[in-house]
């Protein structure tokens, strides 16, 4: 069954896991360490938990006392303007799936619009590389490809998903920095990487006001890279892994030099994403989780498949014998046996022991009761 609780979790875990991976990204001493396929499980999740908004039965139930209640309590509110009747969560469900339509038509627009100018743009065809490269692609895909060469990138790049096209930019390359190119672009569509993308693009369409998506995004990106990195250099030595970090430096000083190619999965990109690279390429020995990082993903994991908030609700059997204390019209007198005094209305309620109780939170507490009729005065 789907409700706004349901929602509610769904973004509070999913946010919470794209926190804990981009945190880890962070710590460039881990990411380097960490295998990939441990990565890209997490992100799997990290997806499955943002577009499964359901409750599941099974689930083990964690009761929030604060602030989610008043969330909770606020959603379920009914408004009114004019003849028209409604709860707040149905307001913000309105605003949410107009956002998210919205965003979906500029990601088709651009997507047209990107279309049309690798049609016009001025550009030349490279299908002597293709030719030379032809041993490395399965016949499927030699007869899919194009290779190109423009000034309308400053990275070499791949675009389009049924017919795929490699983007080179207007720069001197060596047979060996081709070499290693070319082989970079070809993982890249053989990973389906751009299928990757397209989806993650959708993911900030449907949750366009979340900023941690964004942050999903970028992440993504550069765990993609590292993975073709790391698929690349598996058998390279000390002195081809060097050249070939020089070359990603290479096209990366162009690329800052010349501008940014943002809707491309591109070589290399600017100077921060390739420390992360850099240092995965550099990495001594066999790949090791770090116990921390590694721990908090793997918790992060568990906790996001099989726990569930929800606000905290006083049980049925509680609440028939129980009643709502109104705080602005309350207030506790000590007495002089040790015990207090609750009045509701200037009239005696009950008795207590301790007034400092949460269940009392905000309540006033006087000595006497002279000093508090003097100040709750109606």
């Amino acid at each position: 069954m789907f409700d706004y609780n349901s929602t509610m979790n769904t973004i509070i875990l999913g946010s919470f896991m794209i926190l804990v991976l981009y945190l880890t990204y962070r710590t460039k001493s881990y990411i380097a360490r960490i295998p990939y396929p441990f990565l890209m499980i997490y992100t799997a999740l990290i997806f499955l938990r943002l577009c499964w908004p359901f409750d599941r039965k099974q689930a083990f139930m964690i009761n929030i006392r604060h602030i989610y209640p008043a969330i909770s309590s606020f959603l379920v509110t009914k408004g009114h303007w004019h003849a028209f009747h409604f709860y707040y969560y149905q307001v913000l469900a309105v605003i949410w799936i107009a956002g998210s339509i919205l965003c979906l038509i500029r990601i088709i627009r651009n997507h047209i619009c990107f279309s049309k100018l690798l049609k016009i743009m001025p550009k030349k065809s490279r299908d002597d590389i293709r030719k030379q490269y032809r041993n490395r692609m399965s016949a499927s895909l030699y007869q899919r490809l194009t290779i190109i060469q423009t000034d309308y990138v400053s990275t070499p790049s791949v675009a389009r998903i049924r017919h795929p096209v490699i983007l080179l930019p207007e720069m001197e390359f060596s047979d060996k920095e081709l070499e290693y190119i070319i082989s970079h672009e070809l993982q890249h569509i053989r990973n389906h990487d751009l299928v990757i993308q397209l989806f993650t693009e959708l993911l900030c369409a449907l949750y366009w006001w979340n900023p941690l998506v964004y942050l999903l995004k970028k992440v993504l990106i550069n765990i993609n890279e590292i993975r073709i990195d790391s698929i690349l250099s598996k058998n390279w030595d000390q002195q081809e892994t060097h050249q070939y970090i020089s070359c990603l430096l290479k096209v990366s000083q162009h690329q800052a030099n010349t501008g940014s190619d943002q809707k491309l999965i591109a070589f290399a990109a600017r100077q921060e994403p390739l420390v992360e690279r850099t240092a995965y390429l550099k990495k001594d020995g066999k790949q090791k989780i770090p116990v921390l990082s590694g721990a908090i993903l793997a918790i992060t994991m568990f906790c996001s498949i099989t726990c569930m908030f929800v606000p905290y609700q006083i049980p049925p059997e509680v609440e028939s014998e129980s009643f709502t204390i109104p705080a602005d019209d309350s207030y506790i007198v000590k007495n002089n046996e040790g015990t207090y005094t609750l009045y509701i209305n200037h009239e005696p309620a009950g008795t207590l022991t301790d007034p400092y109780d949460s269940a009392f939170e905000g309540i006033p507490v006087y000595q006497t009761l002279k000093e508090a009729k003097s100040h709750e005065k109606n």
